[in-house]
């Protein structure tokens, strides 16, 4: 198969049992790529200007998360000049390219870093009742309130080099715990789902190296670094 453009080059498994608040990568740019034929390119940030992380989460409390409960930045915080975040939470939301949006909002600047708590959802309820009891593969009884048919947070996290134009960094994050408006019945909780998503710029001097993602609440889940190159350097695997 031909060479790609994205390279995986960090993970992290967060397990159920033993979470944790924060979440960070470092010497970023010190990874590289291996192609096919054996050739071997250093990912620094003029090679593989754009860094992306991917997650799916589960945040362990029954309280809500406000906004700035989940933030993330780049190297410091101090190297983000402004975000703007937009939130829909609890609602049946649409955004249109005219600006018309349906559903209640929440905007706001941050100069610290990206702030997305209103798009993630707590995640340990005392009973969730989704539907009856059901087998799974090997044998074992699963019942409604189990954790594993839990609402799961998803998001994606992504900056730029040096030498990309603003937004230096921009992201997302939802969740969707059922199909009915209102949650009270499943999860004695109004939010039915959350989604959040929000960009900025940074000061003309920052790094790329490191990366953090804080929460108020530990956390578990699967957390993916990828790196995309201005080239093929990555064999396909």
């Amino acid at each position: 198969m031909p060479d790609q453009n994205w390279v995986l080059i960090a993970q992290q498994q967060i397990p159920y049992n033993n979470p944790t608040s924060a979440v960070s990568f470092q010497n970023l740019n010190s990874a590289t790529a291996t192609s096919e034929a054996g050739n071997t390119i250093p990912l620094s940030a003029a090679n593989a200007p754009v860094y992306r992380m991917f997650a799916k989460y589960t945040i362990h409390t029954s309280s809500a998360i406000s906004q700035s409960q989940g933030y993330s930045y780049i190297y410091t915080s101090g190297q983000h000049d402004n975000a703007q975040e937009w939130n829909g939470e609890n609602q049946n939301t649409y955004m249109y390219s005219n600006n018309q949006i349906t559903g209640s909002s929440t905007a706001g600047y941050y100069t610290t870093g990206s702030y997305w708590g209103y798009g993630a959802q707590s995640n340990q309820y005392s009973m969730y009742g989704w539907g009856a009891q059901i087998t799974d593969d090997a044998g074992v009884v699963v019942e409604p309130y189990d954790r594993r048919r839990m609402g799961q947070n998803v998001g994606c996290w992504e900056f730029y080099s040096t030498e990309q134009l603003y937004p230096v960094h921009t992201h997302w994050t939802m969740i969707c715990t059922e199909g009915i408006q209102d949650g009270s019945n499943q999860t004695s909780s109004q939010k039915w789902g959350g989604y959040e998503i929000g960009g900025g710029g940074s000061n003309q001097s920052y790094s790329t190296n490191e990366f953090y993602w804080n929460c108020s609440y530990n956390v578990s889940g699967t957390f993916l670094f990828y790196r995309s190159c201005n080239g093929n350097y990555q064999k396909n695997e």
